[in-house]
């Protein structure tokens, strides 16, 4: 399995021709890895504490929706999932962990959202489940959408990987859910909560040279003016 780090985010290639996100979208994704959570992280932004954003999947999720629209990926969309995963030691089941199940309890929407594009998941909200059992997870990724309709408990599967060591495996799966709608009434929905750091990602953009498209004004693409 090919994959490439970038800060705190793992890119994951295609498993059918070993390909990596285009470079346009690279771009893009090199710039969300190193800018999305520290610029939130100021203390300009009152989200209540630094780390909002890597615990709101709704905020950071819609934010690189918003980004990669304006950056030449009209298309770019938020989708409600669940991800699974699970750890194997000699067979033995050495922890597994959902998120995002409907059915959950805890304060706020039970749910887990994730940005769409161009058949590739952005999942900036990884950090909760880093756990011993899997302690290689990284915080952030891209993986890319795997063809079919096979199903895990009923649901879709979007994207899948297997990391196996000796006679350890470690399984990650991200599920379609469209149905859990809940996240558009949440308070992290609201645009204003995302519209400048859309906007720093834009800028930042721009400044480390794009130079093989027209970064769009985010007004023009919808950002920051509706969920």
């Amino acid at each position: 399995m090919r994959s490439l780090e970038l800060g705190d985010m793992q890119i994951v290639a295609r498993v059918d021709n070993d390909s990596l996100p285009p470079p346009r979208l690279l771009k893009c994704l090199a710039v969300i890895a190193e800018r999305l959570h520290p610029e939130f992280s100021r203390p300009i932004y009152e989200h209540g504490h630094p780390d909002k954003s890597k615990e709101s999947c709704i905020l950071s999720s819609l934010t690189v929706r918003d980004f990669l629209r304006a950056s030449g990926f009209p298309r770019a969309r938020v989708q409600p999932i669940q991800v699974m995963m699970e750890a194997r030691k000699d067979e033995k089941i050495l922890h597994a962990l959902g998120i995002g199940h409907p059915e959950a309890t805890g304060p706020g929407w039970t749910g887990h959202l994730v940005a769409i594009t161009n058949r590739w998941i952005v999942d900036t909200t990884l950090y909760q489940a880093i756990r011993p059992a899997w302690p290689h997870l990284p915080g952030m990724m891209c993986v890319p959408i795997e063809p079919g309709a096979r199903r895990i408990h009923g649901y879709k599967v979007l994207a899948a990987l297997l990391l196996e060591e000796g006679d350890y495996s470690n399984t990650v799966v991200w599920c379609d859910d469209p149905r859990n709608t809940g996240w558009a009434k949440a308070p992290d929905s609201q645009p204003a909560r995302r519209a400048p750091v859309v906007k720093h990602l834009i800028e930042t953009l721009k400044q480390q040279g794009e130079d093989d498209g027209e970064v769009v004004d985010p007004r023009a693409a919808g950002c920051g003016a509706s969920n």
